[in-house]
């Protein structure tokens, strides 16, 4: 195509000024475009940042990645006014005050064609604008700005697509260390999301050496920067064998159990401002770790991402066991909960155990189970709790419960055992408790603070322990403090899963059914019952509430209960002080409420859930 064929065309030509990968990888119709040169827009209005809000070019729809888009000055200005000052680490937008690109000039016989394509390439996310942009040419530049198109992210304007993407723009803006890990582990349709940077800055690199002897040409650190990190963030992978693990946070981090990078006494998960509880209790928000893992690889490129196979939370700490059989902790470890010798609260402990099968945490003690069914105990043992007994020494461990101040097990040979605090006879016997009649095998154990729960094969739930706050349901007669040996709490259910709090316990059955018993004063059962409070019998609960699917499953903290449906809502109720329900405030309920999903990636729904003292964590 020619200039003159541009010339006598109808319409006047277009320009489009590309910043992004139309720098280095322009559309078939851009490359046949009249005029391809360099330019950059000026007058301090614009910045290339790595922050957008259409966040699937070099991600998924369920691992999102990050492509760089011009923000106006005044736009970054509000936020930051919003949401507070710049981090201390933050781009120096004012002195990036023009952005170099490619311009490329479309003739009318194109020009459809090629915005057509453009609008496809760029996914309905962006927007169309008119700016000013300045010719480069070798040594000189043009005085004169031609009119161009640009093609920049904006904040969606329904409420769905809004919630979708959430406040994922703001986190990457604000959080580096969030947004290199985004980008060092999302892979898309168009390949692994580092190589769109690294292309980039290779761009620039060669624009710079070109434009060198020139002033006025603008240079773009920000993209340097971000590039470097990603590198390093990638060969600290490589050589801690490290893979990449994104989980979602809620609730209280005055230990560093959210694994945040500078905890604050009852701080929890925010990006922005660290001193608004009130801002970040109201949703769940993105967190990363690095943990033992392999790399794997995807579309050529080694991404360190893992699997998890199982994640636990603790009173204050928490724990994460990967499918490769490496387990990471972090957390509080004021009693050696977490291991090693670790006062950095933001970073985690990897333990020395290799092929471990899975996890369970205590208030401050830990448990692991290794592969080949050998079981270690460590962290505080002031109730025995880590005084695992030679019976459960000689046998092959298959699970594993930790509670307040005890800690229980099934062994292959279908026995269950209890250790740690016995003062209220919540503890089995020395060789252990031995399947009840009607039954082939023990499914489950949970400990309380001061009774403990099984269930068996056949759906029956028993119990033995404190009974003072209905613990034990109605197997107990009125006005028994306690019960020292197995009795049978709940059967005819069909029940397949128990849990317990401190003091309130809960039971589910296949179909989503519900039973609740036990201590009820903070709302964990669910309602609030005159002339009950404190102490409530087995009864249904959360019936008639309508989930929207099956009951996943239920589990509960000290004094709360959740609930994770199939389609991946979570519902929580109970004790609230420290934000934990992400409500948008501390105030207990005493009903099921909607645990939010803000500032995530995270939008499929969620696959696990894990609850700690005061704390939350989903996968």
């Amino acid at each position: 195509m020619s200039s003159s064929s541009s010339s006598s065309s109808s319409n006047p030509p277009v320009h489009i000024f590309g910043y992004g990968s139309l720098c280095w990888k322009p559309s078939p119709d851009l490359e046949d475009s009249v005029e391809i040169c360099q330019g950059f827009l000026t007058d301090g209005l614009y910045t290339r940042v790595w922050a957008q809000y259409s966040c699937d070019h070099r991600g998924t729809e369920t691992n999102y990645g990050v492509v760089c888009n011009l923000l106006k000055h005044s736009e970054l200005e509000n936020y930051f006014a919003t949401h507070g000052a710049p981090p201390p680490n933050a781009f120096d937008y004012r002195a990036n005050a023009a952005v170099l690109g490619t311009l490329y000039l479309l003739a009318d016989d194109v020009r459809e064609k090629a915005l057509a394509e453009l609008d496809v390439r760029e996914k309905g996310g962006y927007s169309r604008e008119i700016v000013q942009v300045y010719k480069v040419n070798g040594d000189d530049f043009s005085l004169s700005p031609v009119t161009a198109l640009l093609y920049r992210g904006r904040a969606p304007s329904d409420e769905v697509t809004r919630a979708k993407v959430g406040n994922f723009w703001g986190r990457v803006l604000y959080d580096d260390s969030h947004k290199v890990a985004v980008m060092a582990s999302s892979v898309g349709p168009s390949g692994w999301n580092g190589s769109y940077v690294f292309e980039l800055n290779k761009w620039l690199k060669l624009m710079e050496e070109k434009y060198s002897p020139n002033p006025s040409v603008p240079k773009d650190e920000t993209t340097k920067i971000v590039c470097s990190r990603i590198a390093a963030f990638i060969r600290k992978c490589r050589t801690l064998k490290a893979g990449l693990l994104f989980f979602y946070v809620l609730g209280n981090n005055e230990n560093g159990q959210l694994a945040l990078a500078n905890p604050e006494p009852e701080a929890v998960a925010r990006p922005f401002d660290v001193e608004k509880c009130d801002q970040i209790s109201g949703g769940l928000w993105e967190n990363f770790l690095l943990c033992p893992s392999y790399a794997t690889e995807q579309k050529g490129e080694s991404v360190p991402t893992i699997e998890a196979q199982d994640l636990q939370c603790g009173g204050s700490h928490s724990g994460v066991v990967s499918k490769c059989g490496k387990c990471w902790l972090w957390g509080g470890n004021g009693e050696g909960q977490v291991g090693g010798n670790s006062t950095d609260r933001s970073m985690g402990v990897k333990l020395e155990d290799e092929d471990v099968a899975g996890i369970s945490l205590g208030h401050d003690h830990t448990m692991v189970l290794k592969l080949d069914g050998t079981l270690r105990c460590f962290g505080n043992n002031d109730f025995g709790a880590c005084e695992i007994p030679e019976e459960v020494k000689r046998s092959h461990v298959s699970r594993i419960a930790a509670g307040p101040r005890n800690s229980a097990c099934i062994t292959r040979d279908r026995r269950a055992f209890v250790w740690g605090c016995g003062k209220y006879s919540q503890n089995s016997p020395v060789t252990g408790f031995h399947v009840p009649e009607g039954a082939t095998s023990w499914i489950s154990a949970r400990c309380g603070m001061r009774s403990t729960l099984l269930l068996d094969d056949a759906g029956r739930v028993w119990g033995l322990g404190d009974a003072r706050h209905g613990q034990l349901g109605g197997a107990v007669e009125e006005g028994s403090k306690r019960s020292e040996d197995l009795v049978l709490i709940l059967d005819g259910e069909a029940i397949v899963g128990i849990d317990c709090g401190w003091s309130h316990c809960v039971a589910w059955t296949a179909d989503g059914k519900v039973w609740g018993w036990g201590r009820d004063d903070k709302g964990q059962l669910g309602e609030r019952r005159d002339g009950e409070v404190g102490k409530a019998k087995m009864r249904r609960i959360f019936e008639g509430f309508g989930f929207g699917s099956a009951v996943k499953t239920v589990m509960c903290g000290p004094e709360t209960t959740y609930v994770l449906e199939e389609r991946g809502a979570v519902w929580g109720t109970g004790w609230n002080e420290h934000g934990n329900l992400g409500v948008g405030d501390c105030i207990d309920r005493f009903g099921l409420v909607d645990v939010k999903v803000q500032g995530s990636l995270l939008r499929d729904g969620v696959s696990r859930i894990a609850v700690g003292g005061a704390h939350l964590i989903v996968l």
